[in-house]
């Protein structure tokens, strides 16, 4: 007979539960059948149905579990999620075992328990990494009922999983998650919303269904349906998943963060790389009214010395946005609002400045695009035949991205305007699918809804890059899958202290779930006090989160250009910029390696520190890339204790060395923030500049910390500086190849001058001030090594 209903507990809900929900678990293996790279099992549940549980060693280190609440063999078929319906060509064997079996491959050893029926994953050295919960239980019934599926009153059928939590682990990742980066304790939704502006719970725009155990696993479960996760919330000891759909579907990975990452994205896609601008300065507002008013914003931050790169206008760009009260899009321009567009575009480009405009995925009903969408048959539709609405928008439709014309159609209307030159698009919204919409693929939005941000900003990035040769969109909502299309936004954040730590510990939340190139409103979106903009305290302080972020962008629903703040906000906001610029060959070297690994260019701790329990907690803190520790202010306050994991951090200001791991108190005055910077490192330097098109990075500054062995290779423009540092005690070695470019070095933390010898080649060296002090120059068109000799260290 099946399962009884759960003991009823007093607490409300219970696990993965709803009233009168009835759990049916598998009991034990009674048979087996090898299929590709994997097995076939067997198995009986409590009510004494046979079911088949599919295993597929899919790639190394990667194992897929499949089974279905009937007794159908799981099927592998194609998914907009993965790069491949097929898994790789392993050598798997399956062995008979006592009690079971166990199925080997590259990385897996996969040991199936036939009563109680239960699977376990450890890797090549035979350390258990994953295993199914299946004890979990009170003297009366089950508290976490074993993997199986359930049934609802009303006829709903789902699947449902049970894994063993042991009691030190960590978990994190989900995509956008408020609360804090551990979601040990907590239970998530898995269904994307649009949180109007609430950036302090777990609603989200990203819920992502990717998690990383510091046991050495990551989990994605892939099913677009509403899932939920409970992380040992209702019971310490198991993590359970439950489904809205006939099957369960999910990949274990094997490894510690970095690797884990690598094997999903490998699975799911890498992320693009985005072209240098983007990682310039955007500046944005909800809304610029009209074109005199962005053109003034641009000459604003020129005459100011304040690096600007990207201009984005929202909806009013859009004819008749300004009439209505809810956003949709048809692409026709408001050239009375914004005239001339081909010289409003071409005008900005002769400053420096690309255009970036808004967009969302839904239909003004009032308009010729819905007329001509709804002739062809490119909305999704209510069960009764007529155009679906967004659930933000009665008034609009949403367009069927399953439909492979509508898509084209979609990515049509982005070729008129790329064509004038306009850069990008912010592809906004894209969480408000109705369940129960009727799409061309035969599914409805309760397993498109999901997925839909997915294949909504695939279609305009793939316009995007077929139009200039390089894809980028400026995305809020995200699944499974999206890092391939860069970049993210964290969404409309409130403007206080608690809306930015929340969008930082939503940013490291996406960082474990794949997500790559992040970024955020600088200065919060809007203030719940009535809409007032940000102090000019609490703006400062998000200008230098938002300033050392992957992507950098000022917006608001009031202005947020500096000069709104103060005199003392320019001159801040100004020097953070100077170094935002002089950071891109780092940032672009980060960037590299995202898209060659997967690695996100801000993450937590955990990625660089895994064996460090302390790292998968802390959250208000990050890296950015392998070399720099940010630790933003979040009060009104002076200064913040900073958690340093193992190693030598260098403060940037001063060059104070500290030994990690452990605490510290740093003092951070208005116009500082903690910045630290990892020792024994090579950190390259870009001179400062207006734009990232302004100038050659020429000289480019090596900073030298500590005893360093480094590899630079910095491209710029047809130009590639190469050299190889090594620092030890008082002497530095450096070699480098020919170059037109002059290369300069800082030797971090050494007092008095260097003796500088040339061993080999022919090379030019003088002193020379940049804003951070003193550098040797070093111009050596057919190549040198140089030797330098640093007659005493100071603070090292």
């Amino acid at each position: 007979m099946a399962d009884a209903p759960m003991f009823s507990f007093p607490v409300e809900p219970p696990p993965l539960a709803a009233p009168g929900r009835r759990f049916v678990s598998f009991t034990r293996m009674t048979g087996h059948e090898r299929t590709v790279g994997g097995v076939a099992l067997v198995v009986d549940d409590a009510a004494a149905a046979a079911h088949r549980v599919r295993l597929t060693a899919w790639a190394p280190g990667v194992l897929r579990v499949q089974f279905r609440h009937d007794d159908a063999l799981p099927e592998q078929g194609p998914s907009p999620v993965l790069l491949s319906a097929t898994p790789e060509p392993l050598a798997t064997e399956i062995t008979a075992e006592p009690g079971g079996l166990l199925l080997t491959g590259p990385g897996l050893r996969v040991r199936v328990g036939a009563e109680p029926f239960r699977i376990a994953v450890a890797d090549e050295s035979g350390q258990e990494r994953f295993a199914e919960e299946v004890l979990d239980r009170t003297m009366l019934g089950w508290a976490s009922p074993p993997a199986g599926y359930w049934t609802d009153p009303d006829g709903t059928t789902g699947v449902h999983e049970a894994l063993a939590l042991t009691p030190d682990e960590a978990l994190v990742g989900l995509g956008e998650t408020y609360h804090g980066l551990d979601l040990r304790g907590r239970r998530r939704l898995l269904w994307a919303a649009d949180t109007f502006g609430l950036n302090t719970t777990d609603l989200t725009y990203k819920p992502m269904p990717l998690w990383l155990s510091s046991r050495g696993y990551g989990c994605l479960l892939h099913r677009p349906e509403r899932a939920v996760v409970d992380c040992g919330a209702f019971s310490s000891v198991t993590l359970g998943f439950a489904v809205a759909a006939p099957e369960m579907d999910y990949f274990v990975f094997l490894g510690d963060p970095r690797t884990i990452i690598e094997r999903y994205t490998a699975l799911t896609g890498r992320p693009a790389l985005p072209p240098r601008w983007a990682f310039g300065i955007w500046m944005s507002r909800c809304m610029y009214r009209n074109r005199a008013e962005v053109e003034a914003v641009v000459e604003g931050m020129r005459a100011r010395d304040l690096p600007l790169d990207v201009i984005h206008v929202d909806p009013l760009w859009l004819r008749g946005r300004a009439a209505r009260v809810l956003d949709a899009c048809d692409f026709v321009w408001d050239e009375e609002a914004f005239p001339d567009p081909r010289g409003f575009v071409v005008g900005l480009r002769a400053r420096g400045v690309r255009l970036s405009l808004w967009e969302n995925p839904y239909v003004p009903r009032d308009g010729d695009a819905f007329a001509e969408g709804q002739a062809r048959g490119f909305f999704a539709t209510t069960p009764e035949g007529e155009p679906a609405a967004p659930t933000v928008n009665p008034d609009a439709a949403v367009v069927d991205f399953t439909n492979p014309e509508a898509a084209a159609w979609w990515a049509a209307q982005h070729r008129a305007l790329l064509d004038l030159g306009v850069a990008c698009f912010k592809t906004d919204y894209g969480e408000s699918v109705p369940a129960e919409a009727r799409f061309a693929s035969g599914e409805t939005g309760a397993s498109v809804h999901n997925r839909y941000p997915l294949l909504y900003n695939r279609t305009v990035f793939e316009a995007t890059r077929a139009a200039t040769g390089t894809g980028l969109v400026f995305a809020r909502a995200a699944t499974a899958g999206s890092q391939r299309y860069p970049v993210h936004w964290s969404g409309d954040a409130q403007a206080t202290f608690g809306g930015m730590a929340g969008t930082l510990r939503a940013g490291l939340g996406f960082a474990c779930a794949g997500g790559a190139f992040w970024g955020h409103d600088i200065g919060g979106f809007w203030g719940p006090d009535a809409f007032a903009p940000p102090s000019p305290r609490l703006y400062v302080r998000w200008a230098q989160f938002g300033l050392l972020s992957p992507i950098a962008r000022f917006h608001g629903t009031t202005p947020r250009e500096p000069w709104e703040f103060g005199d003392e906000a320019v001159a801040i906001v100004r020097a953070f910029s100077r170094l935002r610029y002089r950071l891109l060959p780092y940032l672009e070297a980060c960037a590299r390696e995202a898209a060659a690994t997967g690695l996100p260019v801000l993450r937590p701790l955990l990625f660089d520190h895994p064996q460090d329990p302390l790292a998968w907690r802390t959250d208000l803190q990050y890296l950015l890339g392998p070399l720099l520790l940010v630790a933003p202010i979040f009060d009104e306050g002076d200064g913040r204790d900073v958690y340093l994991p193992a190693g030598e951090w260098w403060d940037w200001w001063d060059d104070r060395v500290y030994r990690g791991p452990g605490h510290v108190s740093v003092d951070a005055p208005l116009a500082r923030v903690p910045l630290f910077v990892r020792g024994e490192s090579v950190l390259a330097l870009a001179p400062p500049l207006a734009h990232t098109e302004a100038a050659p990075w020429d000289p480019l500054v090596l900073e030298v910390r500590g005893a360093a062995t480094a590899e630079i290779r910095v491209p710029d423009r047809d130009v590639t500086m190469a050299a190889r540092v090594v620092a030890h005690g008082t002497h530095l070695v450096l070699d480098l190849a020919p170059t037109t470019r002059t290369v300069a070095l800082r030797l971090c933390g050494r007092a008095g001058g260097s003796h500088v010898h040339v061993d080999e080649g022919a090379a030019t060296c003088r002193r020379a001030e940049d804003e951070r002090g003193e550098v040797l120059a070093v111009a050596a068109p057919r190549g040198a090594r140089l030797r330098l000799v640093s007659p005493r260290v100071a603070g090292v």
